[in-house]
């Protein structure tokens, strides 16, 4: 028999929707923004009446359809299964040149978050941030608690849930790469996160940033791979303007100054050659770092707002490199955190 609960959970997710509670009885309680009402699901929908029910009750027009078969512990519609059919046609439709260029506009990935993530009761609004040290002093300071830990090979991230101003936001502690920062999206949206502000620190490609300005990056170089399967090719990706306005209030409230600008999203942390960084100054970018387009790019696939806010760091300005020894600046990265956390509330 059919089982429409993971369907109806992944659509009201998509949707916006959030998990709120376990109900008292065989049910779980979601929050739909599109009627500001609670939603009863239960854990076993059977029939599809009933599962369109819901997402009506969601204020949500997406409907399930009849035709559907068992595939993988889940529900196949009668176009998945043809879609399966011509796998053929689909692939020799794919092929480019280069690999990297194959970009896929199906939805339907093998593995994807909400098929082996249950959404729970957790705040809409997320601060991802590189800075460990920051992290651990801002968890210090706030009440907290673990409402769930990711675990990629060889490592166990606590999500955070903290209280910050009367309100609860997410602190979940970044890892460097493009392919980390994706995933980080992709699963704090499949727990229930909608609205995420990142923050760290990035190299500068100009003499004249100092170490600790801040940067809002606008758009950026999608020279990484991560970004190529979220989105179409292209050089560029820009950020959300709504998330720009947040971040701009925030630091404008605070009197911090600050830069707009272009950024370099780099996968090769030793391969930023002197050609390169040339060519990457006069398309007017200001900064080089290794995530902001694949943020951005998986941002935009889940439908979720996202903003960043780097700080100057090392400089790759002039003839040689130079830390600028831009990790020992507690004092910038904890204000940096703090004000990831205040734009984070303005989105």
């Amino acid at each position: 028999m059919a089982d429409y609960t993971k369907q109806v959970k992944a659509v009201l997710s998509a949707n916006g929707c959030t998990f709120r509670r376990r109900g008292k009885g065989d049910h779980d309680i979601w929050y739909s923004p599109h009627t500001n009402n609670i939603v009863v699901v239960d854990s076993q929908i059977r029939k599809r009446h009933t599962a369109n029910g819901v997402l009506k009750q969601a204020g949500i027009k997406h409907k399930l359809w009849d035709n559907v078969f068992s595939h993988g512990g889940g529900i196949m519609t009668k176009c998945e299964k043809l879609s399966t059919n011509f796998a053929e046609v689909h692939v020799s439709d794919l092929r480019r040149d280069f690999p990297i260029l194959e970009f896929d506009a199906d939805r339907d990935a093998f593995i994807r978050p909400d098929r082996i993530i249950e959404p729970i009761y957790i705040s809409e609004r997320a601060v991802i941030c590189f800075f460990a040290d920051a992290n651990e002093r801002f968890i210090s300071r706030h009440p907290h608690k673990i409402v769930a830990y990711m675990k990629p090979e060889g490592l166990t991230i606590p999500v955070y849930e903290v209280e910050y101003k009367g309100e609860r936001v997410v602190l979940v502690q970044a890892i460097v790469g493009a392919p980390m920062a994706a995933g980080h999206i992709e699963e704090l949206v499949a727990y229930g996160c909608r609205k995420f502000i990142a923050c760290g620190g990035c190299g500068v490609l100009e003499k004249d940033i100092a170490v600790g300005h801040l940067i809002i990056p606008t758009t950026a170089i999608r020279d990484e791979g991560t970004s190529y399967h979220y989105a179409p090719p292209s050089r560029e990706i820009a950020m959300s303007e709504h998330a720009i306005q947040a971040i701009e209030s925030t630091l404008a409230k605070e009197n911090v100054p600050y830069v707009k600008a272009k950024t370099w999203t780099t996968d090769a942390f030793f391969r930023e050659t002197n050609g390169k960084i040339q060519l990457r100054k006069e398309e007017g970018c200001l900064a080089v770092e290794m995530e902001t387009s694949a943020f951005i790019a998986v941002a935009k696939y889940n439908n979720v707002e996202f903003g960043q806010i780097l700080y100057a760091g090392d400089s790759l300005a002039g003839d040689s490199w130079d830390g600028r020894k831009w990790t020992e600046r507690s004092d910038i990265r904890d204000s940096v955190l703090r004000m990831a956390f205040d734009s984070c509330l303005n989105l």
